[in-house]
């Protein structure tokens, strides 16, 4: 009879103690508003520990575009064309018939005036190009005279030669015959074709804006 009661005795004791302190995990009585062995308590509950935020690749991608914004696009080409790149810079260029120039560098950027006697090439060209029967260059800010080719990738300004050619052409072209894939300007010649255009061929007078 006396192991029934005591077992009785441990089951009810069991449930009253069944209660547990958060922070150290030991049994305390449920009417208990402190542990009694840490101190904690009983009505709080853990604060829960906020995360770290993980780094997000896309947003900073985002960012980093807002941050650094892209030139604008053109129907000639970006406006960080415009600048002289990494090729190197000078004021005067000097060619009898390319490679035979100063300087030999045929992608140098030229501020200023670039002669050839004969045939002359230069990467981007900031003033004046003349040139005694051709020259090319990759981008042209200014005038190109020549006695028989102009041949620029993108020009801006005016190309005056026997034959004109521009894949992109913003001004005016000058010449027996004119073509250009790209314009925004006028040409004027015997022969004058703009590729991209509702009139494509036109003699004496051809223009597309």
């Amino acid at each position: 009879m006396r192991k029934l009661l005591f077992a009785l005795f441990c089951l009810l004791y069991a449930s009253v103690l069944a209660k547990t302190c958060p922070n150290c995990n030991c049994k305390v009585l449920d009417s208990d508003a402190f542990c009694p062995n840490c101190g904690r308590g009983l009505a709080e509950s853990p604060k829960p520990v906020p995360a770290a935020p993980k780094a997000n690749p896309s947003a900073q991608s985002e960012s980093r575009s807002v941050q650094e914004p892209k030139a604008a696009e053109t129907p000639y080409g970006s406006r960080s064309d415009r600048s002289v790149g990494s090729s190197s810079i000078i004021p005067l260029k000097l060619s009898i018939l390319d490679p035979l120039a100063l300087p030999v560098e045929k992608d140098c950027t030229v501020c200023g005036l670039h002669i050839s006697a004969i045939y002359g090439e230069c990467g981007v060209l900031y003033g004046i190009q003349i040139a005694g029967l051709g020259e090319k260059c990759r981008k042209m800010y200014g005038a190109a005279v020549a006695g028989i080719v102009n041949d620029a990738t993108d020009a801006y300004g005016i190309q005056i030669g026997l034959f004109n050619v521009a894949e992109h052409m913003r001004g005016i072209q000058i010449g027996f015959a004119n073509y250009s894939k790209r314009m925004s300007g006028v040409q004027i010649g015997v022969l004058n074709t703009i590729d991209r255009s509702s009139v494509q061929f036109m003699p004496v007078l051809n223009m597309h804006f």
